[in-house]
């Protein structure tokens, strides 16, 4: 059976979309010279931040894989559970934000931000034990 995880919607995020937001306002307001086009290119950017936080999904499916999906116009990415070597788990930004780090085949490095990350830890764990 395939076990879906959502983005975590952690307070870094939002704050980021925000300040995306309120420079594109500002730019919007000033409507002299290339502000326009620097409002637009903002929104733009905060558009698809929201996208990405939103739709971003994580997928262990029942043939051994994890399967990332960041949203609509991106492509998925998918990473079998057997290469998978180790997940550690991160603080940044005095703790407002924190992510897992994947390690998975020749040294590559992959955050995910699931939003139980115990019970994503848990069952990766268990399906990793179910491939070996």
């Amino acid at each position: 059976m395939n076990k879906l995880f959502r983005r975590q919607i952690g307070i870094a995020s939002v704050l980021y979309i925000a300040i995306l937001a309120l420079l594109s306002f500002y730019f919007f307001w000033q409507r002299t010279g290339w502000n326009i086009l620097f409002g637009i290119i903002l929104l733009l950017l905060a558009a698809i931040s929201i996208e990405r936080l939103l739709h971003t999904t994580y997928t262990l499916t029942e043939d051994g894989k994890l399967a990332i999906d960041s949203g609509r116009g991106s492509r998925r990415k998918t990473i079998a559970i057997e290469k998978i070597i180790r997940v550690t788990p991160h603080r940044v930004l005095f703790g407002f934000s924190k992510y897992l780090l994947v390690e998975y085949g020749n040294g590559k490095l992959l955050p995910i931000q699931p939003d139980n990350e115990t019970l994503f830890l848990e069952e990766l764990k268990k399906r990793q034990h179910e491939t070996t």
